[in-house]
């Protein structure tokens, strides 16, 4: 059985107008972009070959090191060479404060492509596909920085791929 990923998006945005009874139904949906969806399968374009989620606790700050993962099994994940397809993170609702996600000062991995960092703010979540448009994770570029102020957590997963 092949590797797979599938990623759904939408936000349902709907505007209630006011033409003063002009209508029965005042409702204006904009949904014409406003869901994505998209499939990868190990050995398809973009690939997606290997699954990681974490759910993180920080006492302040802390960083993933993309080569020193462990796996589902709990056997060592090196991902040198892969791209990071997607990345979800979702912040606790009983967070205290935001928490940043960033590339790290030494060896950073620019999850984010151009901008360099994220906060997302308690009960916040970011879904991020790059469709094989990030840089592969190396020796130099490797490390995602998390930084908080507290007891702040996270789950954060990975679709990782060629």
């Amino acid at each position: 059985m092949a590797n797979k990923a599938i990623f759904l998006m939408k936000l349902l945005l709907n505007e209630v107008v006011d033409l003063a009874g002009a209508i029965t139904d005042p409702t204006v949906p904009h949904d014409t972009f406003t869901q994505i969806s998209s499939s990868y399968t190990e050995g398809g374009t973009p690939d997606h070959d290997t699954a990681w989620s974490v759910l993180g606790r920080l006492v302040s700050a802390g960083d993933i090191d993309l080569t020193a993962l462990t796996d589902s099994l709990g056997n060592a994940l090196d991902l040198t060479g892969k791209k990071i397809q997607a990345i979800m993170i979702k912040c606790d609702s009983d967070n205290l404060s935001p928490i940043s996600f960033a590339e790290h000062a030494t060896n950073g991995y620019g999850i984010f492509g151009l901008a360099s960092f994220v906060d997302i703010s308690p009960g916040g979540a970011i879904l991020l596909l790059q469709n094989g448009g990030n840089e592969g994770v190396s020796g130099t570029a490797k490390i995602i920085e998390i930084t908080g102020t507290g007891n702040e957590t996270f789950d954060m997963a990975l679709s990782i791929g060629d």
